[in-house]
């Protein structure tokens, strides 16, 4: 089990572990379709420290937030300028020094300075990238979202394995409390029993999730049970009055499930039963693909403008959330990697160029044209997919620092 209190290596260590885990996609389907791999790198920025193995630099950066893996040929600009070079675009060199002599001298400041590189392609055209079929980039890129969700499948399976599957306890037990939320303002705290609403006894969740949703939004008196801090403390008995909320219209747009009635903010108790590894495997798939799912509503409603711009979370929340999750034990920090796998993979799936998706969405158009769309339009495709990036950073940058400063 995971200490309570969290330490930041941790945090990084499972960060790290998720985006190794993508990598290691693109990574292993580019040895397995040749294409040579110059760089395997987990983070960006300067390189902390470094080795090179079987002709592949391997490196630890110093920004822990992403990762990438650099092949040889997969630079448009550069191929472009060699293929015409070979194909006879320009005078054809009288030998081999001489052709590298014109490929590094090439009219085009963007790959100045880059003669050993041009070098090693010269030298093994074999391993370029694009040189390969559509089947093979396509495996390669798609090859880092689906290591995610195997990933997340298998962390499922070990979740169910090791601490079971999680059911509803009986009795109207408090599981959690949604920060911010009328329960968290009125004092209501996790471990809480809710003995009565407005005088009615509950008995059930069923029964209290009833009368709250049926409440109309009218102020509720709850008297709840709290256990001491301590074993030998005894219970006490308190009540406090909650304001419930009408139910968010932005959950109809993540589940798909209309919204209903009112909430006040709190989660069910669960305890934990043991489950066969066979029905794990099963529940895993179906919990990843709900998950799946769910994660690509509620990036459609991101775009669409049915979800606030408020929930898009940065860096800060998510060392913060996974903090969290470690602190609360080894379950729940399966249950953060499970979702930041998921996360992860839809959102390199998104057709948007230089993501896995617009990368897969331009090979595809390629192949039905039948020929290479020209380095130019790659570019502002790829201007385009970095500004719309680069904006997504921005805003989830200001929305942590919103939640660190209180505004949100």
């Amino acid at each position: 089990m995971i200490s309570v209190v969290a330490n930041p290596a941790i945090v990084l260590f499972t960060i790290g572990v998720i985006i190794f885990v993508h990598e290691l996609g693109h990574f292993l389907l580019a040895r397995f379709n040749k294409v040579d791999v110059l760089e395997f790198a987990i983070g960006f920025g300067p390189r902390l420290f470094s080795w090179t193995h079987g002709g592949t630099q391997y490196a630890i950066r110093a920004i822990p937030f992403g990762g990438f893996v650099r092949m040889s040929g997969d630079d448009r600009l550069l191929m472009s300028e060699i293929a015409t070079i070979k194909s006879g675009g320009k005078q054809e060199p009288a030998d081999k020094a001489t052709e590298e002599k014109a490929a590094v001298n090439v009219d085009n400041q963007s790959i100045e300075g880059r003669d050993e590189e041009i070098r090693a392609l010269l030298d093994r055209p074999d391993g370029w990238f694009l040189s390969k079929g559509y089947f093979a980039k396509s495996s390669i890129v798609i090859a880092g979202p689906l290591f995610n969700v195997v990933f997340a499948i298998l962390l499922a399976i070990g979740s169910l394995v090791i601490y079971g599957e999680a059911v509803m306890e009986e009795g109207p037990v408090i599981g959690d409390v949604q920060v911010g939320h009328p329960a968290d303002k009125a004092g209501i705290r996790p471990g809480d029993r809710i003995i009565s609403i407005n005088e009615a006894p509950m008995s059930s969740w069923k029964e209290l999730a009833s009368t709250i949703r049926g409440s109309g939004g009218k102020e509720l008196e709850f008297v709840i049970e709290r256990k001491g801090k301590e074993l030998e403390e005894p219970s006490s008995t308190l009540t406090v009055r909650v304001q419930p909320l009408p139910d968010s219209a932005e959950l109809e747009v993540v589940t798909g499930t209309a919204a209903k009635g009112h909430v006040i903010g709190i989660i069910p108790s669960f305890t934990h039963k043991p489950m066969a590894f066979g029905d794990s495997v099963l529940a895993s798939c179906d919990q990843v693909w709900r998950l799946s799912v769910m994660t690509a509503r509620s990036f459609w409603g991101l775009v669409s403008g049915k979800l606030s711009r408020k929930h898009v979370g940065g860096p800060i929340q998510m060392f913060q959330e996974a903090s969290r999750s470690a602190k609360r034990g080894g379950g729940s920090l399966l249950g953060f990697m499970i979702f930041i796998n998921v996360t992860l993979a839809v959102l390199n799936l998104l057709p948007i160029p230089i993501l896995d998706g617009g990368h897969l969405l331009i090979f595809t158009y390629e192949a039905i044209k039948g020929s290479a769309i020209s380095v130019i339009a790659y570019q502002r495709m790829t201007s385009v997919g970095g500004l719309l990036l680069l904006s997504l950073m921005v805003l989830a940058l200001t929305n942590d620092i919103g939640r660190v400063l209180g505004f949100h």
